[in-house]
């Protein structure tokens, strides 16, 4: 069983994501519904460079991210471009950057596995 979680990422800081690794949240997923002007009256006015933060933060604690979006009238269009066009830190969609070391953590109670 896989744990995981889809959110907007607007609170997701680093020391949460950490905590949420820890207690063994596996994968988290962050929506974001286009390119800032699309994002911001989708979700929260100022969120969408939140929502690349949260992933950052979410792969630095060594979870699996995803993106998920709503496709609407308004945002159609900038799918292609949403792939290639992010704010720092991540250049795209696909390349959200490391800023520490990718860790892979057990779930709680889990034995250790052997390669």
């Amino acid at each position: 069983m896989t744990c995981s979680m889809t959110t907007g990422g607007l609170g997701l800081t680093r020391q949460r994501a950490e905590a949420l690794a820890e207690a063994g949240l596996q994968t988290v997923s962050v929506s974001i519904d286009g390119l800032e002007a699309s994002h911001g009256p989708a979700r929260h006015p100022g969120g969408w460079r939140r929502c690349f933060e949260a992933l950052a933060h979410a792969r630095a604690a060594g979870m699996t991210i995803a993106a998920n979006t709503q496709i609407n009238r308004h945002s159609w269009r900038e799918l292609p471009a949403l792939l290639g066009c992010s704010p720092p830190p991540a250049r795209a969609l696909a390349d959200v950057p490391d800023h520490a070391p990718r860790q892979r953590r057990r779930p709680p109670g889990a034995a250790p596995t052997t390669a």
